[in-house]
């Protein structure tokens, strides 16, 4: 009894993660796009750029095959509101433009990694994936 009601609660404690997760990080979408809205962080007092965003690659493993053990794997890109910002005064459609370019980018390199590590067929495991990862 005692362990049910530990692995309900373990259960409920990583939707709330996940919530709390998915509040901070916004998954690249080719039929949206950025808004100024999207960016919350708040800009340096002493950095000369007007706008940055902040990015990332996201790796996930996915289906394994059963008779070679290869894994496949998805990437997409990421991007962070509350590390992106921009200025007032940059507030305008060029600026956007230019940092939706930044996010489509960051999501060009996740579909060619994903290309890239499921054509080496990985089949060792997390590790050679994330040297494959970190040297992509």
């Amino acid at each position: 009894m005692a362990m049910k009601k530990i692995g309900s609660l373990l259960f409920f404690l990583s939707l709330f993660v996940c919530s709390v997760q998915a509040q901070d990080l916004l998954v690249y979408e080719s039929e949206s796009k950025l808004v100024w809205a999207d960016f919350k962080g708040e800009p340096p007092k002493f950095d000369s750029a007007g706008a940055r965003i902040s990015t990332t690659i996201q790796m996930k493993a996915g289906k394994v095959n059963i008779w070679t053990g290869s894994t496949t794997y998805s990437a997409w890109g990421i991007m962070f509101p509350r590390h992106s910002w921009v200025k007032k005064e940059y507030k305008d459609d060029y600026t956007l433009n230019h940092e939706q370019l930044h996010f489509d980018i960051s999501e060009l390199v996740a579909k060619r990694l994903k290309i890239f590590i499921n054509q080496q067929k990985v089949n060792s495991g997390k590790k050679v994936a994330t040297e494959i990862f970190n040297r992509y």
